[in-house]
């Protein structure tokens, strides 16, 4: 795919004192391990995309690294808002170069696809690709509440330093999304021995989960703490095409004339790809016309349905919370 910086709406101009990515603010370090799904429970084999729930964590950036990406952090804070899961700036490709040549690093998404055990591409939904969390305004909030994404993999960095913060861990529940979300359902929380925390050594360090179906946090702070966090979203190229994205949290994040927009590139691309795997193994006589009929139209199935959303006001929803 082609860059983003500076190719978003109007309204979202280049950072100011942004910089260009330099491949010397990468410094990549793996993780003592990976966690599979199998340690959490039973969990629906038919959602996961690989047997990888989440890593232990890993360094992504250089010290000059973390200035650089803490610098453009500060700027975009001043235009972040906050709604019922956070105060975040997304689409954070679209406005600064550093970042959006951080994610299309190719070094980085090898790295993560390796981690992730899976196909992982930049995701096609540009606001997806890059979002900064920052501390609310209201100390007594969650930095970002319990929930489960709506992308398939992404990693969690914080960049800011971890020894002067009190509270406000990335947290996940060390179980199966299903159970998770009843346990909140009936109890309003986790019990703090289902809790796992990520121990960031440091800023610039972070780590990778199969968002969709892992439930997680980041918690409170205990004392006030400019705390920034980076998620970085990806899209998964499953053979099933089971990726796990839909529109209406765009609509009611980013708006429906950004959503729509990004929705139709989201649509064109899976498209591309379920034409480009029945165009693969060749014309199949034996099946018939009528097969080929019936799986031509499913390759076109998202594009049409996409293409209905233009004439919906609907103004979408939040999923993935209790």
């Amino acid at each position: 795919m082609t860059d983003t910086a500076g190719r978003g709406p109007a309204v979202m101009e280049i950072v100011e004192g942004d910089v260009a990515w330099d491949r010397r603010y990468l410094q990549l370090e793996p993780p003592a391990g990976v966690h599979m799904f199998a340690e959490f429970g039973q969990a629906d084999e038919d959602a996961l995309l690989s047997p990888v729930a989440v890593s232990e964590p890993f360094r992504i950036l250089s010290d000059e690294g973390v200035a650089v990406a803490l610098r453009a952090a500060r700027e975009l804070e001043k235009l972040a808002v906050g709604d019922a899961r956070s105060k975040r700036m997304r689409g954070c490709t679209y406005r600064s170069r550093f970042f959006d040549g951080m994610y299309r690093d190719p070094e980085l998404l090898s790295f993560m696809a390796m981690l992730a055990q899976a196909d992982l591409r930049e995701h096609p939904v540009g606001h997806h690709q890059v979002q900064l969390n920052f501390a609310p305004e209201e100390l007594g909030r969650d930095v970002d509440v319990w929930h489960h994404d709506v992308v398939a993999y992404d990693f969690v960095m914080l960049l800011t330093d971890p020894a002067g913060m009190k509270g406000g861990n990335t947290e996940f529940f060390r179980g199966t999304l299903q159970e998770g979300m009843a346990i909140l359902g009936e109890q309003g929380g986790i019990p703090p021995e289902r809790i796992g925390t990520v121990g960031y050594p440091a800023a610039g360090w972070a780590f990778l989960q199969q968002g969709h179906q892992v439930l997680h946090r980041a918690a409170r702070l205990e004392e006030p703490y400019p705390r920034v966090s980076l998620v970085a979203s990806y899209y998964c190229a499953d053979p099933r095409f089971r990726e796990p994205t839909i529109l209406p949290p765009l609509r009611k994040a980013d708006g429906r004339d950004v959503a729509l927009v990004e929705w139709a590139q989201y649509a064109a691309y899976r498209t591309i790809g379920r034409l480009e795997a029945f165009l693969a193994p060749g014309p199949d006589f034996a099946a018939g016309p009528e097969a080929a009929r019936e799986r031509l139209a499913e390759c076109l199935a998202e594009a049409t349905a996409a293409l209905a959303e233009f004439d919906s006001t609907d103004a979408g929803f939040l999923v993935g919370l209790p």
